[in-house]
Formats: structure tokens, sequence, C-alpha cells
């Protein structure tokens, strides 16, 4: 640890860069696919499969 470095205090050794937020459209659409395919599977769950 660097000599006077306060320990509740964030310590930056570089710089730091904006990446965007959020996801990029094709992204988005990923997203809200995996998101439908486990909310079908909890439902099938849920109703007991197939059984």
């Amino acid at each position: 640890m660097p000599r006077g470095h306060d320990p509740d205090t964030t310590l930056v050794i570089d710089h730091w860069a904006y990446q965007g937020s959020g996801y990029s459209p094709g992204g988005a659409l990923l997203a809200a696919h995996v998101w439908h395919r486990r909310e079908l599977e909890r439902r099938f769950i849920a109703e007991e499969g197939c059984g």
C-alpha cells in the first residue's frame, strides 16, 4: 500500500473512461430473448412440467 494512502478512499492507478450504459440494440434483443426463455421455463416448472 502506498505510504500516506487513506484506507477509506479509492486509489486510482490510471484513468477512468466512460464506456456507455445499457445494452446495444442487439444486446437488448438478446437479453429480452434470454429473459423470455427463462420465464417460460419457470412457468413450465411451476406447472409441474409434462406430468
